[in-house]
This record gives C-alpha cells, structure tokens and sequence, in this order.
C-alpha cells in the first residue's frame, strides 16, 4: 500500500466536488495550487464524519492494516515474504513498534503468534 501524498488527496476531493459532493471543509484543499498535507486532509475526516463513517485512530489503523496483510499471508493470497515485507513498509517506520516491544518486534500486537 502506498500513502497518499497531499496532490494525490486534492485530486481525490475535486473528483468528489466533480461528482456532486462538497462540503465547506474542501475548500482549503480546493484553494491551493501547491497543496500541503495540513491543508488537504482535514477535508477528509470531515467528508467521512458527513457519511457516518468513523475514521480510526493511529492504534485502530495500524491493527487493520495488520490484519489485512495477515489475512492475505492465511489465504494464500500473496508470498509470505512479500506481504511481510508490503507490512513493514505499511507500519513499521510510522508506527512506534520499538517502545511496547517486550522481546520481539511487533509482540505488541501479537504478530509473532501468526
């Protein structure tokens, strides 16, 4: 998975303003030629929040994308190594695994019992 990057997310909002959705929280975005990431993305909390949709916080998110890419591993989906390798690029340099680490890494949330 690759993160968004602010250019990626204003395009994402004008198509949604393009197809007959705005809210007032778009406008930042809207109104920047050189988007920033501080500019651009309380629109899509507030796009989300306007359909009901919960946005996770840090915690919740790095555990969805663990169990999505252990998922892939158990269903056969995809190479062990490169899904591992796909999870460590998702969380591991943005996510503190380090600090709640008892003995190995990611022990935290149970990956080494997968």
């Amino acid at each position: 998975m690759a993160k968004l990057n602010a250019d990626e997310i204003k395009a994402t909002i004008h198509g949604l303003v393009d197809s007959g959705f705005y809210i007032d929280d778009f406008l930042d975005a809207l109104d920047t030629s050189r988007p920033r990431l501080d500019e651009v993305m309380p629109g899509l909390p507030a796009a989300f929040s306007h359909h009901g949709v919960a946005v996770p916080d840090k915690e919740q998110a790095v555990w969805l994308l663990i169990e999505h890419h252990l998922k892939a591993i158990a269903a056969g989906e995809s190479d062990p190594l490169e899904e591992l390798s796909k999870l460590i690029a998702d969380v591991y340099w943005d996510y503190d695994f380090h600090t709640p680490t008892k003995e190995y890494l990611g022990d935290s949330h149970g990956i080494e019992h997968s």
